[in-house]
């Protein structure tokens, strides 16, 4: 994942390190580390820290150049049916998804049938690798696809 929109849309707002932290409810070292990508930020928080920015999450995280006004609650009961939908559109069974993300295979299925909750990781490889919006994925936008420009 790209953090270096986090730094620049931080400071595009003039606003500390300690002042997001403080938003995100949590301690400035632990943004700092997000920040830095030393540490994979929370699905919650990214979308939080977007709402903040007033960004989508796919420009936040470096997934597309398009920067849109989107605020939006992040909604976790259709990720599991997002991610349900991605595997069928792209002819996948559970177990081939599960290897071409590199997870283990009951994981991901606990995923998609909501008993376990994906990582930031997951979901931004499912974007990255099949061309989804994070922010459809996570029920923040509507636009499934990722918009990208050259």
């Amino acid at each position: 994942m790209n953090f270096e929109k986090m730094k620049y849309m931080r400071e595009y707002y003039d606003y500390s390190q300690s002042y997001v932290a403080k938003k995100l409810n949590v301690q400035r070292g632990t943004y700092a580390a997000w920040e830095c990508g030393s540490d994979i930020i929370p699905i919650q928080k990214l979308a939080l820290l977007a709402n903040i920015f007033e960004c989508n999450i796919d420009y936040l995280i470096g997934l597309s150049p398009v920067k849109e006004k989107i605020i939006s609650k992040f909604d976790s009961k259709i990720v599991s049916k997002r991610l349900k939908e991605i595997r069928k559109l792209e002819h996948l069974s559970l177990r081939e998804i599960s290897e071409n993300l590199s997870i283990d295979y009951s994981t991901y299925s606990k995923n998609e049938n909501g008993k376990n909750y994906p990582t930031t990781y997951t979901i931004y490889e499912i974007a990255k690798n099949y061309g989804y919006s994070f922010d459809w994925i996570t029920g923040r936008s509507n636009k499934k696809k990722l918009l990208i420009t050259q």
